[in-house]
């Protein structure tokens, strides 16, 4: 409100201008004699803020303010829409009511990724996508060999048939002494795969490369961390433009959990974020990207020594932009000595699975929290008996959890097992070998499409370990036999195993190209064909 002018004009049309000169008109310039008030104007009473809605101003548009004799009273614009699905607001600059979708449509397909905890489709989860990172998944897609639910039914790849492909394995570690496989994922943006990897190259380097497997190899290698000391690989997360990864960094003189995301070119959007900051190593990170309702946050897990007495596992949530969300959270209690965790997102609860003391060698626990790490349910014993390099997946609803066992004199037993929990721990299938017997089984990896899952794994035949694979129903009963995915008679062990173009599933594990020289760091696949019973477009 420009000063005057408008209770000038009100106080004209009251009462006038009384000067030397007789009344002035509203809005003149000329300056009057004081104002002689009449008499019948008492200005001891309550002061007079407007005679017309106008002489009121809002602080904002949001909040109109009317002349209700004679005082300016603030009134509100209320806005309400009846939709719980969104967030109901007015915007101050122009009074109008915003009604704001609580989810997100990231892949602009027309279709709301559900509030966190909810299934697609479920009341109250004001979403029905079940993945908001790509447009070919809605619900009524229609289903190909693109390793993705297509038509949101629960299955990946309804029907489809995976065989081994014919070309030679892709080394990336190479010009180093030796390397392991940390993680593999792929980014349906870009169409490559993103590999991270640990090699020796004086010093051991956690390394992230791309692989475009169908144009012939893999991009440049690129140090995560470029400090001149000891890192070490873990997971990669992330299917659309952004990588995450999490390591063991030794930059400190002490092994800390280190985090960051880059883009497909392996370039950092940010500095290295240092998550655990205590005593004692911190190692074997395991990390998930989760969507929030209308982002993305980040879950990670770790062994920490801090607390002495067999250390325990502690977490930590980070928000899409790689910033920490509050401080360390402690998952489990002291005194179980746990190692290796493996966090895995379901339906409605995070579940936690790790390695810890038994009463007889070593055993594993499993906990479960919901989407923020809170909530924790209580500590399962799984019935395993001293297993090694145990996995969490999940599947259709359930926890599907497989390891390989390690004997008295330290070699690897002779299969895979595995079992299946419910989201909080409840036992639904009973442990059973998962492979049929070899001279040795270990390491493995598996890939859930809903209502099946692909098995792979090494086992010693012969004189070396090689690669193989096959499918198992929910309950862990084998659907066919075992197929050889890697080289016969080539050295071949530690699959990590994601989906990758077209429904191919790529495979990162450790080999000696041609069995001489020290384990390095390869990449192979299987295809994606069309089952029998209907036809998937390529």
């Amino acid at each position: 409100m420009r000063h005057g002018v408008r209770p000038c004009c009100s106080l004209v049309r009251a009462f006038g201008w009384v000067s030397g000169l007789g009344l002035l008109a509203c809005g003149s310039r000329a300056e009057p004699t004081p104002v002689v008030l009449p008499e019948a104007l008492d200005v001891t009473g309550p002061r007079l803020e407007c005679l017309v809605d106008e002489d009121c101003e809002p602080r904002d548009l949001c909040h109109p303010q009317r002349c209700v004799d004679e005082r300016c009273i603030e009134e509100r614009v209320e806005c309400v829409d009846a939709d719980p699905c969104t967030r109901d607001g007015c915007d101050s600059a122009t009074g109008r009511c915003d009604f704001v979708p609580l989810t997100a449509d990231e892949d602009a397909d027309g279709y709301r990724r559900p509030l966190p905890g909810f299934q697609p489709g479920e009341l109250g989860s004001c979403g029905d996508d079940c993945n908001d990172s790509s447009p070919l998944a809605s619900p009524g897609g229609d289903e190909r060999c693109d390793g993705l639910d297509n038509d949101c039914d629960g299955i990946v790849d309804n029907g489809a048939l995976f065989t081994t492909r014919e070309a030679p394995p892709i080394l990336l570690s190479d010009g180093a002494e030796q390397g392991s496989p940390g993680g593999i994922t792929f980014s349906d943006g870009a169409g490559v795969y993103g590999a991270v990897f640990t090699q020796r190259l004086g010093a051991s380097q956690s390394t992230f490369r791309t692989i475009a497997p169908r144009e012939g190899g893999a991009g440049p290698a690129v140090p995560v961390a470029e400090v001149n000391n000891d890192t070490f690989a873990g997971p990669i997360v992330g299917r659309g433009s952004v990588f995450a990864t999490a390591w063991e960094d030794r930059r400190d003189d002490d092994y800390e959990i280190y985090f960051n995301r880059f883009n497909t070119r392996g370039e950092k959007l940010a500095p290295d974020l240092r998550v655990s900051n205590a005593a004692g190593f911190s190692l074997r990170p395991s990390l998930l990207e989760l969507p929030t309702a209308t982002s993305r946050e980040y879950l990670l897990s770790w062994e920490d020594e801090r607390d002495g007495g067999g250390g325990r596992i502690y977490g930590q949530r980070i928000d899409g932009s790689g910033s920490p969300l509050a401080g360390n959270l402690e998952l489990t209690p002291v005194g179980l000595d746990p190692s290796s965790p493996n966090i895995v997102a379901g339906t409605t609860r995070i579940g936690l699975l790790f390695n810890q003391a038994a009463s007889e060698g070593r055993g594993l626990g499993f906990t479960s929290f919901d989407f923020q790490f809170g909530d924790p349910g209580s500590i399962v014993n799984v019935d395993a008996e001293n297993p090694d390099a145990a996995t969490i997946t999940a599947n259709g609803g359930r926890f599907v959890v497989a390891w390989h066992v390690v004997l008295g004199d330290s070699r690897p037993g002779s299969q895979i097992w595995g079992t299946v929990l419910s989201e909080t721990g409840e036992p639904l299938v009973p442990t059973k070998p998962l492979t049929r017997a070899a001279e040795f089984a270990r390491y493995h990896s598996l890939v859930p499409l809903g209502d099946r899952l692909i098995l792979f794994w090494s086992e010693w035949r012969g004189s070396t370990y090689a690669i193989y694979s096959r499918e198992l129903t929910p309950d862990l009963d084998a659907l066919d036999e075992a197929r050889l995915v890697t080289s016969d008679g080539e050295e071949a062990y530690a699959p990590l195993a994601a989906f990758g173009p077209q429904g191919e599933i790529g495979v990162l594990f450790t080999g000696r190209p041609g069995n001489v020289g020290q384990p390095q760091v390869l990449f192979t696949s299987i295809s994606c064909d069309s089952g029998p019973d209907f036809s998937l477009p390529r």
